[in-house]
């Protein structure tokens, strides 16, 4: 099933911004809203049960507890202590660079792209420690008793680290294998091609010529999780994609989360413009704190902005990367540059990344650049790297080089090899998903 139009999200998400969450489980039965935070309660508890999360055992002098809140029952992991309740925290995810290249791929070959969600997904990772905790508000307990966790739980240091254990299990006993390039990014040979499978936490993208290769994945996974069906790829992570698969034609754009960032920051009403920078304006560092910042978000609107600049807009990389620059003490210069930057984006909001097939196999381009000792102040080069699948970008960046270049010869072959690097990663992870590319990659 299909989710709703994209047209529903801005006034769904509002919607609920106007709702106060209640900050214990007494002020959600008191609220206007208690019914509705019952039933929830009651939902995610009659979940936890059929995952046989927990065993109720008698507490005993050397067993240390902890509480939790919310209807989505929430561990308070921060009373955890490390080497006795948690070890591992770590947990990946799939980054941007990846879901450009599945994308891409997938376009290049025609391929379905569809997307699931896993349901409660973090109550699926088995705990190695011993966890105890409280007994939780809204269940029935006796005196003494505390609940020992069989299965992870929300708000546990190591929850994101069990789960992804947990998928990773159940993939390899599926037959895909695990990129060594993005761990978070799996194949496995299907019947007519290679079916692809990319996983951010619990959103997942399978993609594979048939429809029955695909139902096939969701069917095994169906034995070991819940999930939901939220049918060809729409959003994700903030992104919307348009695929058109007979044409071989994919987008991806990011007008729905600029269009909230201009609401946020009141520029609804504000001029367009479409050149990014003031002419020969140089951001300088600020000597004294502007009080007139105090009541600006800038910290929120620059990281605003980041994630839109690496996620479909590499014409807005640079400018960005200049104003991060001053997060610890911005000014109203900064301010300003950022704002212009934002009512660029309002004018431009449609723009975003086209991927297209090309007859053969895949080619891999890229290119470098820098400049010499731009920076006034302590005149470091900054670098711009851009990477091609068939001549349409899936890595971008523009960087402040470590150190000073001596020369502008020295600039840019530091630029080229952090180029070198990005390309080497792509044709690794090309050839881990079993795509065939050109042998050669020019870097211009």
């Amino acid at each position: 099933m299909d989710r709703p139009s994209k047209r529903y999200r801005i006034e769904f998400e509002q919607a609920n911004a106007a709702i106060e969450a209640p900050s214990s489980y007494h002020e959600a039965l008191e609220s206007p809203q208690s019914k509705l935070w019952y039933t929830a309660i009651q939902t995610e508890l009659q979940a936890l049960k059929e995952k046989q999360t927990w065993t109720v055992v008698t507490k005993k002098p050397e067993q240390k507890a902890i509480g939790t809140k919310c209807a989505r029952l929430v561990a308070l992991g921060y009373r955890q202590t490390y080497g006795i309740g948690y070890t591992d925290t770590y947990s990946p995810v799939a980054n941007l660079n990846s879901i450009r290249i599945f994308l891409a791929i997938c376009c290049h070959q025609g391929i379905r792209i569809h997307q699931y969600d896993v349901d409660t997904a973090f109550l699926n990772g088995i705990l190695e420690e011993d966890v105890f905790i409280y007994t939780p508000q809204g269940v029935e307990g006796k005196p003494k008793q505390i609940f020992e966790l069989n299965r992870s739980l929300y708000g546990l240091k190591q929850v994101a680290t069990t789960w992804f254990k947990a998928i990773s299990t159940v993939f390899a006993q599926m037959g895909f294998t695990k990129c060594l390039s993005d761990s978070c990014m799996f194949v496995r040979k299907g019947s007519k091609s290679w079916v692809y499978v990319t996983l951010y936490v619990d959103d997942m993208l399978i993609g594979a010529k048939t429809i029955d290769s695909i139902k096939k994945v969701a069917n095994e996974l169906l034995s070991h999780f819940s999930l939901k069906i939220l049918g060809k790829v729409r959003f994700i992570l903030g992104i919307e994609v348009e695929y058109k698969q007979a044409l071989q034609q994919l987008k991806i754009s990011q007008g729905a989360c600029i269009q909230r960032m201009v609401e946020k920051f009141n520029q609804v009403n504000a001029k367009s413009v479409f050149n990014l920078n003031v002419p020969g304006l140089f951001l300088k560092k600020s000597k004294e704190r502007d009080l007139r910042m105090k009541s600006r978000p800038y910290r929120s609107l620059v990281g605003s902005l980041l994630y839109v600049a690496t996620g479909t807009r590499p014409d807005i990389a640079f400018a960005v990367c200049q104003l991060s620059r001053h997060l610890e003490q911005p000014s109203e210069q900064h301010w300003n540059a950022a704002i212009r930057v934002l009512r660029y984006l309002k004018s431009t909001a449609t723009k975003g990344i086209c991927y297209e097939a090309k007859p053969g196999n895949i080619e891999i381009s890229a290119y470098s650049d820098a400049d010499w000792a731009s920076n006034k102040e302590n005149r470091r080069s900054t670098s711009g790297i851009l990477v091609m699948i068939n001549k349409s970008p899936v890595i971008f960046k523009s960087k402040l080089l470590h150190s000073v270049a001596l020369s502008t010869a020295e600039a840019e072959y530091i630029a080229l090899s952090l180029c070198i690097q990005e390309v080497m990663w792509v044709k690794n992870l090309l050839l881990e998903l079993k795509v065939r590319i050109n042998d050669s990659v020019t870097i211009h």
